[in-house]
């Protein structure tokens, strides 16, 4: 029994083929590669002679509006404990209660003023 168990030519094959299999892909045609670039250069000189962009400039002062500032001073500080209505919520008319706390009074119940 001086055969070997496999062909030589099986085992040569079993030597390479952790290098992977063949493949036939051959890449782009250089005409297509320098399409595709003279084309976007095309499209980069188009967007540079035709785009515009916003102005910039630096000035000294302040933008007021036209109809002057709105001074809004609250009557009393305090702490809003508790709101009965939720965010997305469209609430009653006139409700004006939720819990608070103030400087004057530990807990009262906060009411909505007419102006």
């Amino acid at each position: 029994m001086t055969q070997a168990l496999f062909r030589q030519e099986v085992l040569q094959a079993r030597r390479g083929s952790w290098l992977g299999s063949i493949s036939l892909a051959q890449p782009l045609p250089l005409w297509v590669l320098t399409g595709f670039a003279a084309l976007a250069a095309f499209a980069i000189g188009l967007f540079l002679f035709f785009g515009s962009y916003t102005r910039r400039a630096q000035v000294r002062g302040h933008l007021v509006p036209s109809q002057g500032m709105a001074m809004i001073l609250a009557p009393a500080t305090g702490i809003i404990s508790q709101m009965q209505v939720t965010e997305g919520s469209h609430p009653r008319p006139n409700p004006g209660r939720g819990a608070c706390t103030t400087g004057y009074a530990r807990s009262r119940r906060c009411r909505h003023r007419p102006a």
